[in-house]
């Protein structure tokens, strides 16, 4: 599940890169919607794995220290990630798709 979790991870990067070369926006929109769906997918297959991993890897002793650390890296990523984007999107689609890991070139007008 972990797997198919990052593989839906995955598939929703590539779609929000894809709707940057869309050249309607009607396209755009609905390849946008589609990375939303797969992305969504992921966080429900692989959320509750990576919990689950997180605990049964902590020695007894520390899992509670073990789940916080879980629980503050989720919640600081959900308070960075908004702003770190906003930044992206305002810089340029394309370095989106660069910081992501693929280096998207701008698409010809």
């Amino acid at each position: 599940m972990l797997v198919a979790g990052h593989a839906c991870f995955a598939t929703g990067y590539v779609l929000f890169l894809a709707a940057h070369w869309a050249t309607a926006v009607a396209v755009g929109v609905g390849v946008m919607l589609l990375g939303a769906v797969s992305y969504t997918l992921g966080e429900i297959l692989g959320g509750p794995i990576t919990t689950t991993i997180a605990a049964e890897s902590a020695p007894d002793a520390l899992r509670g220290r073990y789940l916080s650390l879980n629980q503050l890296a989720v919640s600081a990523a959900g308070a960075v990630a908004p702003a770190v984007l906003s930044g992206l999107l305002s810089a340029g689609g394309g370095r989106v798709g660069g910081v992501m890991g693929s280096g998207t070139p701008k698409r010809p007008r």
